[in-house]
């Protein structure tokens, strides 16, 4: 049997969403036999293979009008049956696939190298009025992390998840979008009057949630925290639960950990006293640390980088790596709360 070579490519990605045809792009180019990636509104892909690129995505286009982005790699004719393998293998590792055909098998001892270089394609009308706004030029991420920022709550939010990150996540920088993720907005559970805000993921599992409940007496923001009861005395669990703004604490199953215990906080004064505490923030750190020891996660497709650079870029505008900042102070960014000294 004849030893697979992992391929290398080199992909230039273009923005395609106000092209009609990609022909323009093409244009004098005599490379139009190799394979594409197409990204799509959802945050779906499509991979194939073509020996004319042009008219290929043109087909695509009529039958997919959420094309947002077009990824190309040169390719000879006689590689492009294993290229196509490998990249499918290689993008359905962190994404969601259009395509219905050479997913889910083996990856093999070897992958693919790839290289994306970015090529805007720009939008510059005569008219001003036909203009590409700011607001209508934003992908679906950077929407919904500017939707929840508009929320009074917001400032607090991301200063207690800068807390969380700083005090319970190792190499918080290295590893964001790699072994944690942070999701804006997700869709998990919603229903009406309920929405999360944000769930940070470990791993392949949920460590905090943040979410909104809406009624006729208002918006009301809270969430629960994931704890591994075995690090827990259960004098601090009677501790936990007797704290103000605790409503309860559940007992949830997940497939990583059975041993989990939740402590739902009705507002985000509760969540505020929860990582005051010393035992809970080592709790935490275990439970995260071991989950992230157990590899990359499934949820980075899910991650809002965005969020994540407010997130960190909380920190330093507190001083960096070691936020001194006392409990209460009044800034107008974080309503009252403030960053603790809990190392």
């Amino acid at each position: 049997m004849n030893a697979i070579v992992p391929i290398s490519l080199s992909f230039t990605r273009f923005d395609v969403r106000e092209m009609a045809s990609v022909a323009p792009i093409f244009r004098g180019c005599s490379a139009l036999t190799g394979i594409y990636i197409l990204e799509f509104e959802n945050g779906q892909r499509y991979v194939g293979q073509s020996t004319n690129v042009v008219t290929r995505v043109g087909t695509h286009r009529r039958r997919y009008p959420d094309l947002q982005f077009l990824h190309f790699a040169p390719c000879s004719a006689e590689e492009l049956d294993e290229a196509e393998r490998q990249v499918i293998a290689q993008q359905e590792i962190q994404f969601g696939l259009r395509n219905k055909l050479l997913t889910k098998l083996p990856h093999g001892e070897h992958e693919a190298s790839f290289t994306v270089r970015e090529e805007e394609t720009f939008f510059l009308p005569e008219e001003r009025e036909r203009r590409r706004r700011i607001v209508d030029s934003a992908e679906p991420k950077r929407t919904k992390y500017w939707e929840l920022g508009r929320l009074e709550e917001f400032g607090v939010i991301v200063t207690l998840m800068a807390e969380y990150v700083d005090q319970t996540i190792p190499d918080a920088l290295a590893t964001s979008g790699l072994l944690w993720t942070v999701s804006a907005l997700p869709s998990t559970n919603r229903r009406k009057g309920y929405r999360r805000l944000l769930t940070l993921n470990c791993g392949n599992m949920e460590s905090l949630v943040i979410d909104e409940e809406r009624n006729e007496g208002g918006s009301f923001v809270g969430g629960f925290l994931n704890l591994p009861e075995e690090q827990l005395a259960s004098e601090k669990i009677k501790e936990i639960e007797a704290m103000d703004g605790v409503l309860a604490i559940h007992r949830p199953s997940y497939r990583q950990r059975r041993d989990i215990i939740a402590p739902y906080f009705g507002d985000l004064d509760a969540l505020s006293q929860l990582l005051s505490d010393t035992d809970v923030l080592d709790a935490a750190y275990r439970l995260n640390v071991g989950l992230m020891r157990q590899g990359s996660t499934m949820y980075r497709r899910f991650h809002n980088s965005y969020l994540a650079e407010a997130i960190v870029n909380t920190l330093g505008a507190y001083g960096g790596l070691e936020p001194r900042i006392v409990d209460g102070a009044q800034d107008g960014r974080t309503g009252g709360h403030g960053l603790r000294d809990v190392s």
